[in-house]
């Protein structure tokens, strides 16, 4: 019923009461209307208000939350960014503790030996055919063949370092043939003075190990009874010169860590006694392992 209505029930009946009456009864009923509409009102705008207020401590918290991850993410990217790029590149360019170096005439088994040690040790390659490491332990296996490299068309195209791999060769002898572009720091073929190559090393604080790889005893015999002046010719020749340079400099001192700066391999030990020649070789270079190449038993 509405307030006209109310009204007209009122004029039209006055024999039901006095029109003062009537008029307060009617007041009355408007009054609580009133006060009823002003209660839900409020009520209304107070869960109105409720709600704003809410939604608006909720976007001031998502305001917050991302300011903090974008300080967060600054933060990371301006400092911490640095800080792991930093600390992965002094780990990926960190000199190695220990090196083991395997020297050898071309063809004489410094190859077999070289995958066996890097397998042992749980070494990467570094550099294809002459390099590999493990940098959990710092550990590097090398192999040089005498001579190392790339083709060469002749002995005087050869040259020789004192130390392998040359300081800063890496990326050029990281591939499978020397390239257009020639680095002339980096001779693409070389020999290697093995005697100063272990001395560079050691002057570095680098535990340093040289293994020559010799046929047999009596090959081990020649090169330690002989001169360069009563070697071979051509190649051999100036290869059996720094093995023999290099047994008759080196002696077998140890160092700090028991480590021998020189150790003679023979295969013809590994063909007779096979396994327990294997071991006593990886505990005379501190290597920690049981690992058995397959080809020790076509060798």
């Amino acid at each position: 019923m509405t307030l006209q209505n109310l009204q007209d029930d009122v004029e039209s009946h006055p024999s039901s009461g006095s029109t003062a009456t009537a008029k307060t009864d009617l007041e009355t009923k408007l009054a609580r209307i009133d006060d009823e509409y002003e209660r839900k009102k409020a009520k209304r705008n107070e869960d109105y208000e409720r709600k704003k207020a809410e939604r608006e401590a909720e976007l001031e918290c998502r305001e917050c939350l991302l300011a903090c991850m974008y300080c967060i993410a600054c933060l990371f990217l301006f400092v911490g960014m640095p800080v792991i790029f930093w600390k992965a590149y002094t780990w990926y360019h960190a000199p190695p503790n220990r090196v083991v170096t395997v020297f050898g005439l071309d063809a004489s088994g410094t190859s077999f030996l070289y995958h066996t040690l890097s397998t042992a040790t749980k070494a990467t390659t570094e550099i294809d055919g002459m390099t590999s490491r493990n940098r959990d332990t710092g550990v590097d296996i090398q192999q040089f063949p005498l001579p190392w490299g790339f083709p060469s068309s002749s002995f005087d195209d050869i040259a020789t370092v004192d130390v392998a791999p040359p300081p800063g060769c890496a990326k050029y002898y990281n591939q499978t043939s020397p390239g257009e572009k020639q680095e002339p720091n980096c001779p693409s073929r070389f020999y290697v003075d093995i005697t100063s190559h272990v001395e560079w090393y050691r002057n570095q604080g680098i535990d340093m190990t040289a293994v020559i790889v010799v046929e047999d005893e009596s090959e081990s015999d020649y090169l330690e009874g002989r001169s360069y002046h009563q070697t071979g010719e051509g190649g051999d020749m100036y290869g059996e010169h720094l093995l023999i340079d290099a047994i008759n400099a080196l002696d077998n001192s140890v160092s700090p860590n028991g480590y021998s700066e020189l150790v003679m391999v023979r295969l013809d030990l590994f063909k007779s006694r096979r396994t327990e020649y294997l071991m006593e070789l990886y505990d005379h270079l501190g290597v920690a392992s049981t690992y058995v190449p397959p080809s020790l038993w076509s060798i």
